[in-house]
This record gives C-alpha cells, sequence and structure tokens, in this order.
C-alpha cells in the first residue's frame, strides 16, 4: 500500500484492535469513528484512546467490515497495514440503522457531526427513575472514585449519577451532608 502523509497507518494484530503508532498530525480523538482501509477491505473503526506523548499514538476497537449494503459488525480482520480516514455521515447514518441505535440524546462532539444515538433496548429504567448507566451501588471508602472526600464510593447496582465527577451512583443509607454527591439527593 503506497504511503500516504494525510493519513496514519494502523496495524491490528488480533482482528479486535487496532494500533496507530505515529499519529501526528492527525486530528482523530478519543471517540472518533474511523474507516480504515486495508487489503481491499474497509472496516469501521472507533478510537478509543490517544496518547498526550511524543509520537502521538492511536489505540482502538474495530466495529464491523463496511459492505455495499450496510456494515457487518461480526466481521473483521487483522491487517499489517491500513490507512486510516474520517468516516462520513453516511457511514454514521448506516451504523445507527445497522445497530439499532435510533434513541436521539445530542449531538456528536466528534466529525461529522451528526445526532447521537443510543440502543432503545439499553436504556436502563426502574420504576423511580430512568437512566443510560448500569445500575451501581455505594460501598464504603476514604475517598471517592473521582479523588472527592466522599466517604462512600461507587460500585455495582446503582442508578444515579454522582455529582461531583458524573459516575454512576445511587442513595445510600446514609450519606454525609459533606458529599459533594449529596446535592443530588436534597
Amino acid at each position: 500500500m503506497p504511503a500516504d502523509s494525510r493519513y496514519p497507518v494502523a496495524r491490528s494484530d488480533d482482528g479486535r484492535s487496532f494500533v496507530i503508532a505515529d499519529a501526528i498530525g492527525s486530528s482523530f480523538v478519543a471517540g472518533s469513528l474511523v474507516v480504515v482501509h486495508a487489503d481491499g477491505t474497509r472496516q469501521l473503526a472507533l478510537v478509543e484512546e490517544r496518547t498526550l506523548t511524543t509520537p502521538v499514538r492511536l489505540r482502538g476497537r474495530l466495529i464491523g467490515e463496511l459492505a455495499v449494503d450496510g456494515i457487518d459488525t461480526g466481521v473483521s480482520h487483522a491487517f499489517d497495514s491500513g490507512r486510516v480516514e474520517p468516516v462520513d455521515s453516511g457511514i454514521v447514518q448506516t451504523l445507527h440503522e445497522t445497530t439499532g441505535a435510533v434513541l436521539d440524546i445530542g449531538v456528536n462532539l466528534t466529525p461529522p457531526f451528526g445526532p447521537a444515538r443510543l440502543l432503545p433496548k439499553r436504556y436502563c429504567s426502574s420504576s423511580t427513575r430512568r437512566t443510560i448507566w448500569p445500575r451501581r451501588t455505594w460501598i464504603p471508602r476514604s475517598r471517592s472514585r473521582c479523588g472527592s472526600d466522599s466517604s462512600r464510593s461507587p460500585r455495582k447496582d446503582a442508578n444515579s449519577v454522582c455529582g461531583c465527577c458524573f459516575r454512576p451512583s445511587v442513595r445510600p443509607r446514609s450519606i454525609p451532608a459533606s458529599c459533594p454527591s449529596a446535592t443530588i439527593w436534597r
């Protein structure tokens, strides 16, 4: 594959994830959808991490193979070298249709800036509140995960959001007034 200096080159050893060893000059950030052209196929991928070191490295997950009639999310391939390009709005729309993501929640903050959508079947609901985060519970700890001086910390099985770090949380039996999360329950 001829090298094109405008686009970074990715490698995938396992067919599920990819790595870009040198992404200097690219505008891809964590959360960007990209198309990887490798070995005559096009695969849709999601950038999950961008390092702050030099050279800039990107790591992400392969979502599926792009075909004429849509995206096959059950197929992805390993490759030695693949050109990484930004997606267009048509591919994002196809992804939403293929996966059933029809619940509009806002606007994507990464190019191409189309609508942001969720899968309605994964929208968690309970009798008292509705949330998109998994259920979590509180366990006693000296500091919360966000670094605040809260005496509680989130764990599995809750259904709300911490007021200081926006991590999932739930109202414990007793929450100290000094906890930043206490403002949710007043």
